[in-house]
C-alpha cells in the first residue's frame, strides 16, 4: 500500500476497477450503512436461498489480498520487533514514573493518563496486526496501517509530555532538588516515547502489494445474485 497520496491514488483506482466490474455484472446494490461497507469492502454478498425457503446472505472476499512487500521472515521480525517495542516502551514508562516524586505531580499524571490510554489504542491496532495472516483483506490492511502510525505516535507524545511534567514538578514543587534522584526517572519516561516513536516509524517505512484473488471464481458467486461491497 502506498502512503499518503500514492496511496489514495492506488485505492481509487483498484476501487474504480473494482466498481467497474461490479456494475458490468448488472447486480443489485444492497442498502448497508458507512460502517457495514468500511467494514466489509472488497467482499462480495451472496443471496442464497435457503431449503426451506427465503434467502441468507454469505458473504466471500474478493478483492485483491495484501500482503507486506516483504519476505516471510522480515515479515514475523517485523511483529517480533514491534511487539518487543511495545513492551519495552510500556515497562520504561511504568519504572520512570514510579520511581520518581514527580510521577505522582499532577503535571505529570495528566498526559501519563492520556499516554496509558493512547497505549492501549495502540495495544489494539499492534495486536490486530500480530495476528492478521500473511494475506490480508483491505480492511485488515487499513485497520493495521494508519491507526497503528498514528496511535503510537500520539502515545509517545504523551510520554513525552508526562516526562516534562515531571521536569516542571520537579523545578515549581521540589525547586530543583533531588535532582540527580528524579533525573534517571525522566530519562527512562523519554526513552519509552522514543521506542514507541519508533514502531510507528517502522511502519511509516512499510509498504504494501496485492495478490491475485480467484475467489470470486466460484460457481456461487458466478451463478447467484451477487453485490460487490465497496
Amino acid at each position: 500500500m502506498k502512503k499518503d497520496g500514492e496511496q489514495n491514488q492506488f485505492l481509487q483506482e483498484l476501487w474504480r476497477k473494482l466498481n467497474r466490474k461490479a456494475d458490468e455484472s448488472g447486480s443489485a446494490r444492497l442498502q448497508h450503512s458507512a460502517s457495514y461497507h468500511s467494514y466489509f469492502r472488497g467482499y462480495t454478498e451472496v443471496r442464497v436461498e435457503k431449503p426451506g425457503g427465503g434467502y441468507r446472505i454469505k458473504r466471500y472476499y474478493t478483492a485483491p489480498w495484501y500482503v507486506h512487500e516483504m519476505t516471510d521472515r522480515r515479515w514475523v521480525a517485523m511483529k517480533l520487533g514491534y511487539t518487543a517495542l511495545f513492551a519495552a516502551s510500556v515497562l520504561c514508562f511504568v519504572l520512570g514514573l514510579r520511581g520518581t516524586v514527580t510521577g505522582n505531580t499532577l503535571p505529570a499524571a495528566i498526559p501519563a493518563g492520556a499516554a496509558l490510554i493512547l497505549s492501549l489504542l495502540s495495544f489494539a491496532v499492534l495486536a490486530e496486526l500480530l495476528v492478521s495472516k500473511r494475506k490480508m483483506t483491505l480492511g485488515t490492511a487499513e485497520a493495521t496501517d494508519k491507526p497503528l502510525i498514528r496511535w503510537t505516535r500520539l502515545a509517545a507524545i504523551a510520554m513525552w509530555l508526562a516526562a516534562l511534567g515531571q521536569l516542571a514538578a520537579l523545578i515549581v514543587y521540589l525547586k530543583g532538588q533531588f535532582f540527580l534522584q528524579e533525573l534517571p526517572g525522566m530519562l527512562l519516561v523519554l526513552l519509552a516515547g522514543g521506542l514507541m516513536f519508533m514502531i510507528g516509524v517502522l511502519q511509516k517505512r512499510v509498504r504494501y502489494g496485492t495478490v491475485e484473488n480467484r475467489t470470486g471464481e466460484l460457481d456461487e458467486i458466478q451463478n447467484s445474485e451477487s453485490h460487490l461491497i465497496t
